[in-house]
């Protein structure tokens, strides 16, 4: 049997984005869009892309033990991406998330590359 990360041809990308953004609705729902625009976009790319927000959307981010618990599942989704040999894509307003900003680090940390709008 073959394993099962072993895609031929699917480049696996981690998306790194903001969700709830300011914490407005309007944001929120914004980013989700885009999410969904990228994720669909990359996707008929060729890339097998990882989103958080998909996997882990259930969790809900108002909730403090909820959102911790996301972001450690998130970092450690992200560590499997790259043992996979998968890179990384930075989009949205990243600066004003802590989220993306731990996201951004382990990927430096771990020499992931990154795509996108990130300095």
């Amino acid at each position: 049997m073959q394993p099962i990360l072993k895609y031929p041809g699917a480049k696996m990308l981690y998306l790194i984005h903001p969700i709830s953004g300011s914490g407005t609705e309007k944001e929120r729902t914004q980013n989700i869009s885009e999410i969904r625009r990228l994720s669909r976009m990359l996707s008929n790319q060729g890339y097998n892309v990882i989103s958080p927000y998909y996997v882990y959307g259930y969790l809900d981010d108002t909730i403090p033990e909820e959102r911790t618990h996301a972001l450690k599942c998130c970092l450690q989704l992200l560590e499997t991406v790259h043992e996979a040999g998968g890179q990384a894509i930075v989009f949205g307003d990243w600066e004003n998330s802590e989220g993306c900003k731990m996201e951004l680090r382990l990927c430096q940390e771990l020499g992931i590359r990154i795509k996108g709008d990130y300095e």
